[in-house]
Order: structure tokens, then sequence, then C-alpha cells
């Protein structure tokens, strides 16, 4: 009796309210938002209510390879934007021989109402099947982010005009002719400045972040890194990145000497460029530099360049045969981190015929706590100081170290003792084979 009584009562009872349910709509969507898309789409089957909810989210995020089809990924990008305002747009796609052309019609669409992030990315798709970015992506005056990858970018750029763009990713496309260089040149330039207000004092902002990789297949593509770095360099750059893909020693690019007298950089990598001279050298903020299979005037300069940045922490140099630098010399009272590194570069072939005996490292940092020599050329490493135990070094790539100086041959073991003597109280110290052989018998 009293367990059919427990029945009776377990039936009669009210369901449990939906308090969610009776949330507004923009709270509901700002839920939803932070769900993953494809989680947010199935609320639609909850109640009649939700069925439309999700689409007042902000942000959508698709690949295509999660659709049973491309066409049910293409029909859902239809009718998601027919509805919804976004505000960030996250595209993965794999695209076939006959699937259909969509993206270039939703990336029109959505640029055109305050769009802030577009990313967009292809996956293994031909060049004749590449999607098309439409002209009003790059007048988007919303824009914060946007990276392509994969796609076809055509047309003319004389109104470009991206004024709030922070970030952007250029991977893998195909451009018409000067169009990238169009498209950068404008983007860098002060047509892209946006007017800030701090306290009723309107101040220009540019860009701050700089990062090019560069491949030039022609000797007669046009030289346009210089220009680009010359006018960042003019209006306060703060992190620039430059690198230049299989780059003929006599098509380098120039850097210019505005870069040398930045005030406002911090983080500073040029890899394979031409480093021209100059007496005046001021980068009072740099911390960090990488300076990677570059060619230099003469190796004074190097030295000198090195010298000029007061407050360097962390410094990388990659040495390539015909730089015009036989001795590395780093001075530096602030370097705590310094790698060494040696690229064969241009010259590969005579890799093993160099004359070793005239090329070297010179080292005096005193406060260096890391110091990795990654360098199978040079046969003279010498540290001017002592070094502190709490150094870790690092001596992997090192196989030589006899020196050469005025006539004079020093010995293996004589050099690899001066060396030693100076790192003899780190207690983190990684050396390879050969210089062991050294210390103990003296032959490489």
């Amino acid at each position: 009796m009293e367990e059919s009584k427990a029945k009776i009562m377990c039936y009669e009872r009210p369901a449990r309210e939906d308090m969610i349910s009776k949330l507004p709509d923009p709270l509901i969507s700002q839920i939803l938002f932070y769900l993953p898309t494809k989680e947010a789409v199935k609320t639609s089957v909850l109640s009649h209510r939700w069925e439309t909810l999700w689409l007042l989210v902000s942000e959508l995020d698709l690949n295509s390879s999660e659709f049973p089809d491309y066409n049910a990924f293409a029909g859902f990008g239809d009718r998601f934007l027919e509805k919804s305002c976004l505000h960030k747009l996250k595209l993965k796609i794999m695209k076939r021989k006959n699937d259909k052309s969509c993206v270039t019609w939703w990336v029109n669409f959505v640029a055109r109402r305050k769009l802030k992030h577009l990313d967009v990315e292809y996956l293994y798709v031909s060049r004749k099947r590449l999607e098309v970015m439409p002209i009003s992506l790059f007048v988007c005056e919303t824009l914060l982010y946007l990276r392509l990858s994969l796609v076809l970018v055509v047309g003319s750029f004389d109104s470009v005009s991206l004024p709030c763009l922070k970030t952007m990713l250029l991977e893998k496309n195909i451009y018409a002719t000067d169009t990238l260089n169009d498209l950068l040149s404008d983007v860098i330039s002060n047509k892209t400045f946006v007017s800030v207000f701090h306290g009723g004092k309107e101040e220009n902002s540019c860009l701050h972040n700089l990062e090019l990789v560069i491949r030039k297949d022609y000797d007669d593509d046009q030289c346009c890194v210089t220009r680009w770095v010359d006018y960042v360099a003019r209006h306060k750059v703060k992190h620039l990145d430059v690198e230049c893909v299989l780059v003929k020693r006599e098509f380098l690019e120039v850097v210019p000497l505005s870069l040398y007298l930045c005030e406002s950089l911090l983080y500073l990598r040029l890899h394979r460029v031409l480093l021209v001279g100059s007496e005046s050298v001021s980068l009072p903020r740099l911390k960090t530099m990488r300076l990677e299979q570059n060619v230099y005037p003469h190796e004074a300069f190097l030295q000198f360049f090195i010298s000029s940045c007061p407050v360097l922490e962390d410094l990388s140099i990659v040495r390539k045969d015909g730089d015009n630098v036989k001795v590395l010399r780093v001075h530096s009272q602030t370097v705590t981190s310094l790698t060494i590194g040696f690229e064969p570069g241009d010259g590969h072939m005579l890799y093993h015929y160099f004359d070793r005996e005239i090329l070297g490292i010179c080292i005096d940092s005193p406060r260096l706590k890391y110091l990795n020599i990654n360098d199978d050329v040079s046969k003279c490493h010498i540290l001017s100081s002592f070094i502190s135990p709490s150094v870790k070094v690092n001596l992997g790539g090192v196989r030589y170290m006899s020196y050469y100086s005025g006539g004079v041959v020093f010995s293996n073991q004589q050099v690899a003792s001066s060396f030693f003597s100076c790192i003899s109280s780190v207690k983190d110290l990684v050396i390879s084979e050969t210089i062991m052989k050294v210390c103990l018998y003296g032959a490489t």
C-alpha cells in the first residue's frame, strides 16, 4: 500500500521549471557563444523556442569535414548567414572538383556587416578551384584579425581601408601581379591608421607588429621589404620579423638605416637580408634579437650593432659563409641568453673547403645565464670573462677549438684549456664527444 502511494505522489510531482528558457534572447545567445558551434546547433531540438536561438550567436566556426558532404556544409552556411550578424567567422574547408563556390559570397556578406575576425583556410585545394576574396573584405572598417590560407587575391587595391586591423596572416595564397605588394603597402601605410582618443587627446595608432615571410622566385621580382621596414620603423613598430626565403645574395633586401634608430623596437628578427654600415645605431628598448644568415658590411659593424643595444637580453646569431664576418665578437653587459650557429648558406658545396683557421667566436658577456654554441665550422672559441656557476652551457655542436693569430697556431689543448677554465665552475654542461677527446688527448 505504501509503495503504491509513493508512486502516486511521484506521478503528481510537478515538472521542474525551465528557468533558462525564461532568459531573454540576448543572454541566451551569450551563453551559446561559449559553446562549440556543433553543440550550439544541437540546442535547436530542445523546444520550438530554441529552434532559431543558436542563429543569434556572433561567432561561427565551421569545418567542412564535419558535415556529411560539401553540399550539407554549404547549405548550413547559407542558412546561418541569412539570419545572423556575425562578428567572427572561421572556416576550414576541403573542396573537391564539382563542389560549388560559396565562400566568396559568405565573406562578402559578413564583410559588409561589421565583421571583426575572419579566418579562412582551404585544405588540399587545386589552384583551379581557389575561391576569390571579394573587394569588400579589404574595405571592412571593423576588421581586427585576418587570416587567409590558399585563396585567390586579385583586383585593384587603390581604396584599401582596414583602419582597425591589428593582425594579418597571409599563407600560401595566389595573388595577381603586384596585388600583394599593393595590399601590404596600403596596410602598412597611413591609409590604415586609426584615430584613438585618450583623455581627449587624439593619437595615431599604427602597425606595432609586422611579420613577413617572402620568397622571391624570379630575379626581376621587385624590392619592397626595404620600403615597408623603413615605414614601420619610423612609426613606432615594436615587433619586427623579416624572413626572406631562397634569395640569391645579389638580390638581398637592404635593411634601411631608420631601423637602426627605432627607439620603440622590442623584438627583431632578420633572416637573409643585407645590413649596411652606419656610424649611428640606437636601439634603447630592444630585448630580443635574432640575426640569421645575413650579410654584414664587416665584422666590426656587427660587433658595434650588438653593443648598441643597451638592454638586450636574448641574442641568437646564425652565421653563413660569405657574411663578411671572420671572428664573431659578442661584447654585451646585458645579454643573458646567447645562441650561436652556422649554416653553409649559398656556398654549401664549398662547406668542407673553408679555411676554418680564420673563423672564430669571441664572447665577453659577464651576465650570461645560458650559452648554446652549435657552430661546426669556427675553430676559435674564446670567452673573455669567467662564467658564473648558474649558467647552462651547451657545446654539443662544437667540434673544433684550435686558434690561429698573427702567424701563431695555438694547439687544441691550449685553446680548450683556456676556454674551459672560464666555464670550470658551471654545473650544467653539455659537450660533444670530439671536444672531450680534445681535452683528454689533444686531437680532433
